[in-house]
């Protein structure tokens, strides 16, 4: 599930990808593990940055930039809720 969050100080807005990890197999849990290397790493202008991993077992919450204009923060929260 992804939410449409607000930070209560700042006002920034993000997207919070909310995934419980006990509903995962282990070929999920290895692609979680991938997403999150990833974004940890990529810093670049045209992809949103993750802001913080917040884990409160079984939940993992992954808080991400939100995407700058209507049309692609739709793209971008549909792409982020596929699991394939």
């Amino acid at each position: 599930v992804v939410w449409r969050a607000r930070h209560a100080t700042t006002g920034q807005l993000a997207a919070v990808k909310e995934i419980n990890t006990a509903k995962l197999n282990g070929k999920l849990q290895s692609s979680l593990a991938s997403e999150v290397s990833v974004l940890q790493r990529a810093k670049h202008s045209n992809l949103v940055g993750l802001l913080d991993i917040i884990k409160v077992r079984p939940r993992v919450h992954l808080t991400l930039e939100l995407a700058r204009d209507a049309r692609s923060s739709v793209q971008t929260l549909c792409a982020m809720t596929k699991v394939t």
